[in-house]
């Protein structure tokens, strides 16, 4: 059986979490620095062209800006936009997080991303990060959920997954 979320309830939490954004620091300077935050449906459309991604590798996470932060360089440059889903700094809405469906997504210039990207996954409820070239491409997924019960080696460190069509 195929999941389909509860667009209209996804859209309400979509406007809950860009109003508790607008009043956090970090989450307004990426808002201001957005040419575009896309919400349902066209942010569902975008979610769904991230699929695809069979790749996986761990990063310890004291190592976490720089390795990751390299990887994203490999594939984007700074001048390009990029389609991000960030799932975090929602805690005070919902203790468990949402759907990755019930985010906004934004259009961002990467140069904005790096500058903030410390910022946005040292936090207690940073969830997942979802980076996307605008031709899906190559998707890159930071998350930190993980199921440690079973695999407990990898408890301080923090899973990317990805897919990558076009090699650099």
């Amino acid at each position: 059986m195929l999941f389909k979320p509860d667009l209209s309830k996804c859209k309400e939490n979509q406007i809950k979490i860009l109003d508790l954004w607008k009043k956090d620091i970090c989450m307004s300077k990426l808002l201001k620095h957005a040419k575009r935050v896309l919400t349902i449906p066209d942010s569902v459309e975008v979610y769904n062209r991230f699929s695809g991604r069979n790749n996986s590798e761990y990063i310890h996470k004291n190592n976490i800006n720089d390795e990751f932060t390299a990887l994203l360089d490999k594939f984007y440059s700074l001048n390009e936009h990029l389609y991000v889903l960030y799932s975090g700094r929602t805690c005070k809405l919902n203790k468990m997080g949402f759907l990755d469906q019930a985010y906004p997504i934004f259009y961002l210039n990467y140069v904005f991303l790096k500058r903030y990207f410390s910022e946005l996954i040292y936090t207690e409820d940073f969830f997942s990060l979802i980076v996307s070239d605008v031709n899906f491409n190559t998707v890159i997924d930071l998350s930190n959920i993980d199921n440690h019960m079973e695999e407990p080696e990898h408890v301080d460190k923090y899973t990317i997954s990805y897919k990558i069509i076009c090699s650099v």
